[in-house]
C-alpha cells in the first residue's frame, strides 16, 4: 500500500456517514428479502441426472425460480453469476468436491441455505458439512416429504439468519450516527479550548498507526479510530471554568476532570460500540504499573486498545503547548516514551507506536507529529 492509500485509508478509516447511509439501505434491503413470497431462488446441485431433473419439477411446482448445474465447473460459474437463497448441493460430483462448493456459496453469500444431497452419508462428511455452514444433510434415496420439510427449514433458517443480519447492520447504523453526532460535538469542544485543536484527531490517527504496526484486524482498526475520536467525550460533562482553566489545576479541580472518563462512557452506555472503543474511552488514562484512573488498573486487566489510546494521547498531549510549558520537542517526547514506555503501555504498544512515529509513511502523520499551535495563533483565529 503506497503512502498515499494509507493517508487516505486513515482519514476517517472510512467514509463514516456514507457508510452509516449504506448500511440502512442494505438493512432495508434484507428486511425486504425476508419478507414472504420474496425468497425463491434455488439452485440444486446434483449429478445424476434423473435425481436432478426431478428435485428441478418438484421446485417448480411450489412456485421456486430453479437454476441446476449437474458437475463442479458450472456450480462454481453459477455460484459466482448470483446469489441463491437454497442450494441443494451434492458431495460428490465431477471436477469438483460438495465441500469445496459449499465454502464456495458461503464466502460469496454467509446467510445461504444449503442443504446436502448425497448418497455416501457418513459421520465425517455430516460434521464437515455442518462445520462449513449447512443448514441440514439428506442421504439419498428420500422422501419427496423430506425434501420439501428440509427446503421448508432451510428458508426459515436463511429467514431468521437475514433478519439478525438486517438488526445488526441497523444497530452499526445507529451507532454510526450517533459517532458523528459526538464528533461534531468533540470539535466544538476543542475549539473552545485553544490548546486541544484537533486532539481527538491526531490521538485516532495515532491509534490507527500503532493498530496497524502491531497486525490489528480491519474491524479493530475501524475502531480504535472510533475509540481515539471518541476517547475524551466525557470532558463535555467538566465545568468550562476547570476544562478551560489558564493554569494548573488544584488538587480538587484534578479529581473533578479524573471523571471525565466515567462520565464518558455514561454518555455512550445507549449505543452498542465494540469493547476497543469503550475501553478507550473509559481507560485512556490508565498504566499497567496501576499508577492511572478511574479503576487503577493494570497488567493483564487494561485492554489493549486502552493502552494504545492511552500512548497515544499521552505523546499528543507532550506535544501540545500549555500556559505553563511549551510542547515538548519531539526528541524529548521519544526520549521518554523509550524510558518509561514499556512499563506503562507495555512493550508491544510502545515499540510499535515508535516505529510508526519515527518512520511516518503519510503526511498526515507527519503534520499530526507537529508541535501544536494554539487556536489563538492561527492566522484570522480571535
Amino acid at each position: 500500500m503506497s503512502p498515499e492509500q494509507e493517508e487516505e485509508k486513515v482519514n476517517g478509516v472510512l467514509d463514516i456517514e456514507g457508510r452509516a447511509a449504506g448500511l440502512s439501505r442494505f438493512s432495508e434491503a434484507l428486511l425486504g428479502e425476508a419478507e414472504e413470497g420474496v425468497l425463491r431462488r434455488v439452485l440444486v446441485i446434483e449429478d445424476e441426472e434423473q435425481i436432478l431433473h426431478t428435485i428441478e419439477e418438484i421446485l417448480v411446482e411450489e412456485g421456486f425460480t430453479v437454476s441446476t448445474a449437474s458437475d463442479g465447473d458450472t456450480a462454481a460459474a453459477k455460484i459466482d453469476e448470483e446469489e441463491y437463497h437454497v442450494v441443494l448441493l451434492d458431495l460428490v460430483l465431477p471436477g469438483a468436491m460438495g465441500l469445496d462448493l459449499l465454502k464456495r456459496i458461503k464466502a460469496r453469500d454467509p446467510v445461504a441455505a444449503v442443504v446436502i444431497i448425497t448418497g455416501h452419508a457418513n459421520y465425517e462428511n455430516a460434521v464437515a458439512a455442518i462445520r462449513g455452514g449447512a443448514s441440514d444433510f439428506l442421504s439419498k434415496p428420500f422422501t419427496l416429504d423430506e425434501l420439501e420439510i428440509a427446503v421448508a427449514a432451510a428458508l426459515e433458517r436463511r429467514k431468521l439468519a437475514v433478519r439478525a443480519l438486517a438488526a445488526e447492520a441497523q444497530r452499526e447504523a445507529s451507532n454510526l450516527h450517533f459517532f458523528l453526532t459526538m464528533q461534531t460535538l468533540i470539535a466544538t469542544l476543542e475549539a473552545r479550548d485553544p490548546y486541544t485543536r484537533r486532539h481527538s484527531q491526531n490521538v485516532a490517527l495515532f491509534s490507527v498507526v500503532t493498530g496497524r504496526q502491531l497486525g490489528l484486524s480491519e474491524a479493530e482498526i475501524g475502531s480504535v479510530y472510533v475509540g481515539g475520536i471518541l476517547h475524551d467525550i466525557g470532558k463535555v460533562g467538566t465545568r468550562d471554568d476547570i476544562l478551560l482553566k489558564p493554569g494548573r489545576l488544584t488538587e480538587q479541580e484534578y479529581r473533578i476532570i479524573q471523571q471525565h472518563p466515567v462520565i464518558g462512557m455514561r454518555i455512550l452506555q445507549p449505543s452498542r460500540f465494540p469493547a476497543e472503543v469503550t475501553e478507550m474511552v473509559l481507560h485512556h488514562h490508565e498504566r499497567l504499573d496501576g499508577s492511572g484512573y478511574p479503576d487503577h488498573l493494570g497488567g493483564s486487566d487494561l485492554h489493549l486498545a486502552a493502552r494504545i489510546c492511552a500512548l497515544a494521547d499521552v505523546f499528543d498531549a507532550m506535544r501540545s503547548p500549555r500556559h505553563y510549558r511549551p510542547a515538548y520537542e519531539l526528541q524529548v517526547v521519544i526520549s521518554q516514551l523509550r524510558q518509561e514506555g514499556a512499563t506503562l503501555y507495555g512493550r508491544d504498544v510502545s515499540e510499535a507506536f515508535l516505529e510508526a512515529v519515527e518512520n511516518p509513511e503519510s503526511a498526515e502523520l507527519q503534520r499530526a507529529m507537529q508541535p501544536h499551535k494554539r487556536n489563538s495563533d492561527l492566522v484570522g483565529q480571535r
